[in-house]
């Protein structure tokens, strides 16, 4: 496994030295810093609970490196967590959020749907409401991610999530409906899906590049 203990706390370590003013994205709130590690018997009883199996990529990151913290965007939730309402403060999951963890994750490929009916000219305006609060309803409704986990927020509730549960159990999942754009798999450049692992990884990567395109760390 390539998201070794020692190889992650150096990165940050690496990053924390070049970003001392924290400029770099997420950084003022996570402050490359990873909170303790998860107990294992934690997440035992989840998979019991909801038979499933916690991919083993992000049990190793939960109990051997950081329950959460430094991470892509605002960083990694700690494990049973999500952001608020106000994006700022942290929250143990939510029935409004996070639907059955314990049913199969249903899509394979990019999903979305479009307000065509509430986006028509109605008769009057209570009844579009009426149908824009429907749609509304439907678009954000927990199930949708049945068999997913809340794992990280870009701000502005974009948030990504981790498969747990069906054929597509281990890859990373962006929810960019709170933008109208629907959820759709994680790939690399080369149409690759992204696990834990890879996804997690990646971050270093991106965001040296966004160091050196800032000159940060230069002579």
């Amino acid at each position: 496994m390539k998201l070794a203990r020692e190889f992650v706390l150096a990165q940050l370590h690496e990053l924390s030295e070049l970003d001392k003013s924290r400029r770099l994205f997420g950084a003022m709130l996570h402050q490359y810093v990873l909170h303790p590690p998860l107990a294992s018997a934690t997440l035992d009883a989840f998979e019991r609970k909801y038979a499933v199996v916690v991919p083993q990529d992000y049990r190793y990151f939960l109990t051997e490196i950081g329950n959460g913290g430094a991470g892509p965007y605002y960083g990694v939730f700690p494990f049973g967590q999500h952001d608020d309402s106000s994006g700022e403060r942290l929250q143990v999951w939510s029935e409004f959020l996070v639907g059955d963890i314990g049913q199969p994750f249903k899509h394979r490929d990019a999903w979305n749907i479009e307000p065509a009916d509430a986006a028509e000219e109605g008769p009057d305006s209570d009844e579009q409401e009426v149908l824009l609060d429907e749609f509304e309803r439907q678009y954000f409704e927990p199930s949708i991610m049945n068999g997913a986990i809340p794992i990280c927020h870009k701000g502005c509730a974009l948030r990504l999530w981790l498969v747990v549960n069906g054929e597509q159990a281990g890859y990373v999942w962006a929810d960019d409906r709170a933008d109208g754009n629907g959820i759709h798999p994680l790939k690399d450049a080369d149409g690759r899906q992204l696990s834990f692992e890879t996804w997690y990884l990646d971050w270093f990567g991106n965001l040296k590049e966004e160091a050196r395109v800032k000159g940060m760390g230069s002579a």
